[in-house]
Parts: structure tokens; C-alpha cells; sequence
């Protein structure tokens, strides 16, 4: 979930940049009108939307068997769920006729998707049978860039180059697979995609009605699961409402691309064919034409994934399905992780994209990060416009010809139909304000040098085509790469984008004199590096909370030739990870078409084992948190003898303080009729040691077990936050025939202990790493919630608050020494990044019951923040908006900037258990008796439920605490006291209140405890 309420106020006050962060008040957890009491942001006025209501009976695929004659459902299983969801209709029949049925699930989770108003759902929770009632959780609408479609298919394509026609030589060409696009539907007109070709078809086409053209003999099934106006991030509750219907025709382009990479027909000018061109297709559309998509709807996906006929029979579930959806930081704790699971173990390959968000640690996207599905990067394939591009001349008085790449993007005209347009460079600056007549008249006849930023790029070549600009460059605001520049609109000249450095000297050399550009050229720039290597955009891992591997796969995704929606016969480039994941739901495919009785792990470890580890032109490795196993190899996959399971060592994060040594298992099946003898060797980096046999025997179709001793230690440990990487290769002779990723996260730990008292406090530290200790005044300590079961993998406790501590302490600001409050949050586990945990600190000055303000945290990608809102305007904020939205009125999103008070900044711990919140103590609001009255809690972000946690019991109790550093327990604290082996010592002076001390320690081995209350 990418834009929340807080983040908002980041963007308008610091700009900080929260891209990705899972934090959203907006969710209904516990008790609707409580939390919207309590927590400033939340909804006030309970407004329909949609929930997935769980029932008790297990799904239908968890009690069923695939045997040799079909699946065998036990019959009494299957009345009990229909009677069990009929007697639960009945029952919302009864008590409401406002909730309506949107969805019936039973194959791979049993519940029902209905919209209703938020004020019922404690009413349905008590309904018979109803184990749980979920918010449906967005899912984001894919975000790829469309590159400018001047390439022409050559003699290598994003296929042929992972090797899938030699998978074809061999006849594994797709022949009886289906696979589902759960997308944004298909262009069933398309030639490509079964079609006529002829663009008229398309437009012909009404969305929401049957149409004679679908199903095809290449789109054979599918259905429209949401309707046109579906939106599930519009404020607009009626757009939430999905509408389904039987025509899933594609109305934004994406799925359609999609579906060509899996399995389209290419005609070897303007197309080429997928990986398995001969697979049938299901368009299973999620999306409507704009905006999000959420969780119920993709359940609702997965349900026709496992039974398209609908007779509750899963004789005819889909192969494969694709996932080119999600948001960022996903994490094990995900609603549709349970049927993820159950639709994988009954046979389905779930292939998911990475995400596009780039190199950032954890960003690695859901619903990719679910156990069973296959989370794929985005690599870049020999194809010539990968690594050959068109450039453009600069000529400046101190160099005549200086080539630069020809950057185009989609809202532009292309140079190839430009002509030989030629100019010089005027500079606008920013072009985000209309330009002065003087400017104009300057640049008629001229090109635009323009700096990137503030506006649109589509802004900024408006305002240089309207003042008679023959073309435009735009150079970068930020040290990255050019991107192709997209928005909505088009101007009708040439435009590229050009790095920073490029168009800084650019300005140097038009002081000097005239710099002109001439934008066709006939010349190129080679740059062979970048074939495989991983993109810039493919989104990180390893996955958030337990720092397992995530992505596990890389496919080719940089400027992917496929099916164009609408153009007959035409094709579009796309970037994306989501133009990865349908290279690698048809490699699946053919994997399963040469193994059709083989699990989907098996079959995903197949593909990961005889994948090629990437690295850099250097000749280093890149990391695995980047590729995974390495880059997809079908032809490997389709003949490798053996199957190595698991098919990655994903260690999570070991704490260490010297070394330590772990054992185990990998499973060896032979596929092949013959014995075979293979090697084993281990390459690692320092601080991993990966041991096994040197060889080992695997019977002819029979399977082995092989040891792996694992040794860790402190080599190289100059960080706190380590990537150890390892693989072991599997050699028959010289030939590779599978290899295996490690991946551990390494984190230092101290072993801090305490003893005495409060005036003479001695600390130890048997651990060789230096430990630090924060003492606090103790709030309050809490019970640990509840584990989740097996069938419980929505529920999360990643941010489950054991304690919380304040101190009051004067520091140095820019305006002199400030008295400064700052709240520590204890967690039970370890958070990876701590925007996946909100914390709050509610404020009540005049004692009636509500927050007058807040202290909370914002955490995102590019930075962090303690702020202080007024609560009650907050509220005001929300209720204002709401009303728009009540009113008909499309507000966006609700402005909290005028509730805010101040700003402080976050000590947070990475992979650790406590974090800091900091705010100017004279701006928080006191009660008569001069004491603050405060209640904390923790909330866990991103695709969880059941995510909030009070301190105390239910929403918590009011505390009081010290308003003045004298009348705390304890002051004139250090704020942090290393502890190093040789120990540490220090005496705390008493004020006048009372209460204990807790000290926090946040890089302490967790069997040691984090937390010690001194009395």
C-alpha cells in the first residue's frame, strides 16, 4: 500500500519521500468507532466497503486428493462448507440488507467477499461459523514504463535468449497448458492473442457485454472479476463495489503484454512469439480500466484459477497463473497467503513480479513474497535495443561531436518519424511556470534544455512546444540514469532525457558559446555490459520481517516486445518486473509440460536450480537479494537430470557475536533412469561456510539426502547489517546440473547484563561486539499476542508491543538547549525497517476520553520523522473529507498539514526491537495537574490484519506520566551508554516521582532479553 495519511504530511512538510511504505490508518481493526476515537486519522463516519469474511470449515483443496481418476472430495467436507456459507448468508440475509455478496469462496480459502457498511462488521463477526472479517487489503495497479516502440524484432528477442526455442526443438512448446493472466484482462482481438488484428474490432467492443470474439482458440476462458469503474483506492465508495462480468476485454494495456510474453503468436516483424506459443489463455481481469485492485478480488482470481467451470471439481484448474500486481515491503503475513498455499500444493504454479521499486533493501513486493509463489526480478536480455542505442549529437565550441543516448519515452514524438531535426539549446530552466515572451521568442525555432523537476514532464514540453521549440531535452535532477518519460498527453516534437552531469555541462558550454544538438544521427552507443545484468527498477529483498529470499528468480524485463492493446496487429516495449514474471509463467509452463506430475515446489525449484547466477561486468556476483537463483534458463530446466529441494538455503538472520554453526538438509531426486554421480563444491562470501560431501550418488529415479553444515562468523563485520551469500554447485563431470543459493542476513549482537541498583548500575557485555544501553522511566509492560496457526497466516505480530519507556532530557537545537520527551517502543521480534510498525502516542489534556494530540512515527524509503499533530483538527481534516466524498465530490486524498504542531526526528534500530520517537516537550499539551495523560500503542503495517496493539489491555488504559524532568522517576540519564566487554557503569539521579527504570538494550541476542526493569 504506497500513500497513507502520514506520509502525506512527510511529502508536504520535509518532503521526504515515502515510496513504498505499508503504514495506513485507514483500516478497520478491533472496534470501528473506538480506533477513530482514538487514532487521529482514521475514519470517523463508517463507510461501505469491501471485507472477506472467513468461515471455520476448511477450504475445499485442503481436504481434497488428485488421484489417478480426478480429485476426490470428501463428500461430507463439502456439505459442511455449503451448508456452514449458507447458513452464514442467511444470517447477513437477516440482519442486514445492506451487505452485499460480492464473492463466494471454496476451493482455496473458505469465506465470502461481501460490501458492507463498516458499522456491521461487529455484528457479523458474531454470526455463526465466522472465524474472522477482514478489510480487503489494496493491491497496486502495476506501475511500467513504456518505452518508445522503435525496435523491430531481431535475431535476438527476450525468448530465444533464455533459451526457450531450443525447449521448443525439443517439443515443449506449451501443448495442453493453460495458464490465467490475473491482469488487467486481454485484447482477445489482437492478432497476437487469437484475434482479427483489426484495431475497428477492438473499438467495437463493449466492455460489459458478451462479445462473439471471446472466447478465442488462444483466449479460451476468463472472466471480468470487477467491472470498467472498479477502483478500490478511490475515496468514492461506489467505485470499491466491483461489478463482475463475463467479458474480460483489456482496457489499459497491461495485460494484454502480458498474455503476449506468456504465450502469443508473433508474426517475426513487429512481434515475436511467447515462451509457450502453443499454451491456452485465461484473462482473469482484476483491474478496472484505472486505479487499484485488492486482495478480495484476487482470492476471487485464485478461486477461478482452481475451478474455471465453477462445479466445485478442480479436474480443471489452470497450470499456471500470473501475477504482474502488488505493493512494496511485502511480508510473510498476508490475507491471501492461505490460498497462495493451497492453490500451489493442488498443482497451480504461482508466478508473482518483484516489484519496480528499485535497489532498496526489503521492497520486494506481494503477493510475491507468499511461501509458494515464485517471486521473479527483472533482468535485461541480449536483445540489440538493450545494448545498442540511438544517439544523439551535441556540438559545443569545446567538443564537436559528443554522442549521448537517444532517451526517448511515450509522450513524445519518436525521432525515427521526426526527421532530421537540428537546432540549438536554449535554456528554460524548470519550464514548471509559463514562459516569458522573452523566453518564446528565444526558443522558436530552437530546442529546450530543460532541468527535470516540479512539474510533469509533459508540463514542461508543452510549454517548449507552444513557444515553437523544434525539440526538447530534459536532463536529470539527481545523479540516476535517464528514464523514458511518460504521463499523460503528447507533444508533437523530439524529446530525450539526459543524465545531470551531461546537462550541467551542457549550461557550462552554452556560457561559452552556441551548443547545438542534432537529434538523428544514424550513429550508436554500445554498451554490451548490461546484458544480464538486473535492472535498476527491480525491486530488492530479501523479504520484510524474516529476512527470507525473495526474489528467487530473475526473467527479462527491460524493454519487453509484446502485444499493444487496441492496435490489431501492433506491439509496445515495456519496462517492468511485470514484463519479468510472464517470461516465467511460460518457462513454468513448459517445465510442467515435460513434468506434469511433478508438485509445483518441485517445479519451481527446477527452474531456480538451473538458473545462471548474474554478476557484474567486473566479474562480481551480483547480490542474491537482486537475482535470486540467477537468470531463468529454460533449455537447462527442460533437460537437467536431478531436483535439488529446497531449492535455495534461505538462512533469515542469525545474530551473531563470535560464530556459530547450523545443519541442513537437501533433497536429491533423480528424474532420469540412470545412476547419477555428481560433485559438490561451495563458494561463499567471508563470514558464510557451506560444507557437504564431496560427491554423491543418486539412484536412478530415486532421491538422496545431502547434508549442508553451515558456519557463520564475524569475518568482515565492519557493518551492523550483513548480506552473507553462498551456492553450492552440482557437477556431473564438467557439466552443471543444478546449483543452490544461501542467503543469511547477519546482524551483530552484544550480551548485555545488569546488575545493582539504580544509583551504581553495572553493566557486562560478554560478547566481543560493543552493546549499547538506553535507560527510560518504564510506562508499562504487555502480554505477547497469541501465535497464528497454520491456517492463520493473515495474522501478524510483528509489531506485538512488549514495553515502553519515556524520558525527559534537555539537548542542543539550533536555537539553544530544549527540554525534549522521548518515547521508547519495545516490540517482541525484530522489524527489518520500521516503517512496517507505526507508533503512536495518544495525548489527553482535558480528560475526556479522546486524543487531544498525537505523537507518531513516519518512517519511509528516503528518510523518517517524529511528528506532532493536533488531533482534533486531524479529525476535522478526515471528517471534512469524508463529507466531500459523501457528497459525490472525487477528493483525493485528505491534507494534514494544518494539523501538524512540530517535528523531531526517530532513533530507530535497524533488525532491531526498539525504537526512539523525539518532540519538543513544551508543545505537547499538559493536563491541569501538569502531567502528561498518555496512551501508546503499535501498529503493524502493510498487508496484515489484526495489526493493532495497545499497551495495556483491549485499546488501553490512560496513563499518567511526569510532565517536568524533575518529577520523572529517574532523570539527568545518559540517552545511550556503550557497553563494551570490559563492562560500563553509571548512577542515575532519583527526581521526586515514582516508577521503575527499564533499560532498552537494541542489539542484545535476543536469548539474552532486550529489556531489564530495575526497581
Amino acid at each position: 500500500m504506497i500513500s497513507t495519511l502520514r506520509n502525506r504530511i512527510l511529502v508536504l512538510s520535509i518532503t521526504i519521500l515515502a515510496t513504498g511504505t505499508a503504514c495506513s490508518n485507514d483500516k478497520v481493526v478491533n472496534d470501528v468507532k473506538s480506533t477513530a476515537d482514538m487514532l487521529s486519522d482514521r475514519p470517523i463516519v463508517p463507510t461501505a466497503e469491501l471485507f472477506v469474511v472467513t468461515l471455520n470449515s476448511p477450504a475445499l483443496l485442503t481436504v481434497s486428493k488428485k488421484t489417478a481418476n480426478g480429485w476426490e472430495t470428501p463428500p461430507a467436507a463439502k456439505q459442511q462448507l455449503l451448508e456452514e456459507q449458507a447458513e452464514f448468508l442467511r444470517k447477513l440475509a437477516a440482519l442486514s440488507s445492506e451487505a452485499k455478496v460480492v464473492y463466494q469462496y471454496r476451493l482455496t480459502v473458505n469465506g465470502i467477499a461481501i460490501f458492507a457498511p463498516a458499522s456491521l462488521i461487529a455484528s457479523i463477526r458474531g454470526l455463526p461459523g465466522v472465524a474472522k472479517v477482514d478489510s480487503a487489503r489494496p493491491l497496486a495497479r502495476p506501475q511500467v514504463e513504456e518505452v518508445k516502440g522503435s525496435a523491430t524484432v531481431a535475431d535476438v528477442d527476450s525468448v530465444n535468449f533464455i533459451g526457450a526455442d531450443m525447449a521448443h526443438a525439443r517439443g515443449y512448446r506449451g501443448q495442453g497448458m493453460r495458464v490465467g493472466i490475473l491482469d488487467t484482462g486481454i485484447d482477445y482481438t489482437h492478432r497476437m492473442l487469437g484475434g482479427s488484428g483489426v484495431q475497428a474490432d477492438y473499438a467495437a467492443v463493449n466492455p460489459a457485454l458478451p462479445n462473439p470474439a471471446f472466447p478465442n482458440k488462444k483466449v479460451v476462458g476468463g472472466i471480468d472479476l470487477v467491472g470498467t469503474d472498479f477502483d478500490a483506492s478511490s475515496p468514492l465508495p461506489a467505485a470499491n463495489l466491483p461489478h463482475p462480468d463475463s467479458n474480460p476485454l483489456d482496457e489499459a494495456g497491461h495485460g494484454t503484454h502480458v498474455a503476449g510474453t506468456v504465450a502469443g503468436l508473433g508474426d517475426g516483424k513487429f512481434t515475436y512469439s511467447g515462451v509457450a506459443p502453443e499454451a491456452q489463455l485465461y484473462a482473469v481481469k482484476v483491474f478496472g480500466k484505472d486505479g487499484s485492485t485488492n486482495d478480495a478480488v484476487v482470492i476471487a482470481g485464485f478461486e477461478y484459477a482452481a475451478d474455471p467451470n465453477g462445479d466445485l471439481n478442480p479436474d480443471d484448474q489452470l497450470d499456471v497463473i500470473n501475477l504482474s500486481l502488488g505493493g512494496g515491503f511485502g511480508q510473510p503475513q498476508i490475507l491471501y497467503n492461505v490460498a497462495v498455499r493451497n492453490l500451489a500444493n493442488a498443482g497451480t504454479v504461482v508466478v508473482a513480479s518483484a516489484g519496480n521499486s528499485g535497489a532498496v533493501d526489503y521492497i520486494v513486493g506481494a503477493p510475491s513474497t507468499a511461501d509458494e509463489a515464485l517471486s521473479v526480478a527483472a533482468s535485461v536480455d541480449g536483445s540489440t535495443h538493450n545494448w545498442r542505442f540511438k544517439a544523439v549529437r551535441f556540438t559545443a565550441p569545446s567538443n564537436p561531436h559528443w554522442l549521448a543516448k537517444a532517451t526517448e519515452g511515450p509522450i513524445s514524438k519518436a525521432i525515427a518519424d521526426s526527421g532530421n531535426v537540428e537546432g540549438e539549446l536554449v535554456d528554460i530552466g524548470m519550464a514548471d511556470e509559463d514562459l516569458s515572451d522573452e523566453v518564446k521568442a528565444q526558443l522558436a525555432g530552437n530546442v529546450a534544455l530543460i532541468q527535470r523537476g516540479k512539474v510533469a514532464f509533459f508540463d514542461k514540453l508543452k510549454r517548449a512546444a507552444d513557444a515553437g521549440a523544434i525539440g526538447a531535452v530534459v536532463y536529470n535532477n539527481d545523479a540516476g540514469k535517464p528514464i523514458p518519460m511518460g504521463g499523460e498527453g503528447k507533444v508533437e516534437i523530439p524529446a530525450i532525457m539526459i543524465t545531470q552531469a551531461l546537462g550541467t555541462q551542457l549550461k557550462t558550454d552554452m556560457a561559452a558559446g552556441p551548443v547545438r544538438i542534432q537529434f538523428s544521427t544514424g550513429e550508436l552507443i554500445e554498451e554490451p555490459e548490461l546484458i544480464d545484468s538486473i535492472t535498476e527498477f527491480s525491486s530488492k529483498g530479501p523479504r520484510s520481517e524474516d529476512n527470507l529470499l525473495k526474489p528467487e528468480i530473475a526473467a527479462p524485463g527491460a524493454r519487453v516486445i509484446s502485444a499493444a492493446m487496441g492496435k490489431g496487429a501492433g506491439s509496445v516495449e515495456m519496462d517492468g518486473t511485470s514484463m519479468a514474471a510472464p517470461h516465467m509463467a511460460g518457462v513454468m509452463a513448459l517445465i510442467k509440460q515435460k513434468y506434469p506430475t511433478l508438485s509445483s515446489d518441485e517445479l519451481k525449484a527446477l527452474a531456480m536450480n538451473t538458473a545462471k547466477p548474474l554478476q557484474t561486468a567486473a566479474g562480481i556476483p551480483i547480490p542474491i537479494t537482486m537475482q535470486g537463483a540467477g537468470r531463468v534458463q529454460v533449455a537447462e530446466a527442460v533437460a537437467t537430470p536431478v531436483v535439488v529441494q529446497p531449492p535455495a538455503l534461505s538462512l533469515g538472520r542469525v545474530q551473531l557475536g563470535t560464530t556459530r554453526q547450523e545443519m541442513r538438509k537437501l533433497k536429491l531426486r533423480n528424474l532420469g533412469s540412470r545412476d547419477l554421480h555428481l560433485s559438490v563444491t561451495a563458494i561463499s562470501t567471508p563470514g558464510l561456510n557451506l560444507s557437504t560431501p564431496a560427491a554423491v550418488t543418486v539412484p536412478a529415479s530415486g532421491e538422496v539426502e545431502v547434508d549442508v553444515e553451515i558456519g557463520f562468523d564475524m569475518a568482515n563485520a565492519s557493518a551492523y547489517v550483513s548480506e552473507l551469500n553462498g551456492r553450492l554447485i552440482f557437477q556431473a563431470g564438467s557439466q552443471v546440473v543444478a546449483q543452490v543459493p544461501a542467503l543469511a542476513i547477519r546482524t551483530q549482537a552484544s550480551e548485555i547484563k545488569v546488575s545493582g541498583t539504580s544509583e551504581a548500575l553495572q553493566l557486562t557485555n560478554s560478547s566481543p561486539v560493543q552493546g549499547l544501553a538506553l535507560p527510560f522511566n518504564l510506562i508499562g509492560e504487555d502480554t505477547r499476542k497469541d501465535a497464528p496457526n497454520a491456517n492463520e497466516l493473515w495474522k501478524g505480530r510483528g509489531c506485538d508491543m512488549q514495553s515502553a519507556g519515556y524520558r525527559i532530557i534537555t539537548k542542543m537545537t539550533p536555537f539553544g538547549p530544549a527540554e525534549m520527551i522521548q518515547f521508547a517502543f519495545k516490540i517482541f521480534t525484530p522489524v527489518t525497517t520500521w516503517h512496517l510498525c507505526e507508533m503512536s502516542v495518544l495525548i489527553d489534556a482535558d480528560g475526556d476520553g479522546i486524543a487531544d494530540q498525537e505523537v507518531a512515527s513516519m518512517t519511509g524509503v528516503s528518510g523518517s520523522a517524529t511528528v506532532l499533530m493536533d488531533a482534533a483538527a486531524a479529525r476535522t481534516i478526515r471528517l471534512g473529507f469524508e463529507k466531500e466524498v459523501s457528497d459525490g465530490k472525487k477528493a483525493s486524498t485528505p491534507n494534514y498539514q494544518p494539523a501538524l504542531l512540530g517535528m523531531g526526528p526517530i532513533i530507530a534500530f535497524p533488525q532491531s526491537t526498539v525504537a526512539v520517537l523525539e518532540v519538543e516537550l513544551s508543545k505537547l499539551a499538559k493536563s491541569s495537574d501538569g502531567r502528561l495523560h498518555v496512551k501508546l500503542a503499535t501498529q503493524g503495517g502493510g498487508d496484515v490484519v489484526e495489526s493493532d496493539d495497545y499497551l495495556g489491555n483491549g485499546l488501553g488504559d490512560w496513563i499518567s506520566i511526569a510532565g517536568t524532568a524533575d518529577t520523572q522517576a529517574f532523570k539527568d540519564m545518559d540517552e545511550v551508554i556503550g557497553v563494551t566487554m570490559a563492562g560500563a557503569s553509571t548512577a542515575l539521579a532519583k527526581g521526586s516521582g515514582s516508577g521503575q527504570l527499564v533499560l532498552y538494550f537494541p542489539i542484545n541476542e535476543l536469548s539474552a532479553g532486550q529489556a531489564v526493569v530495575v526497581h
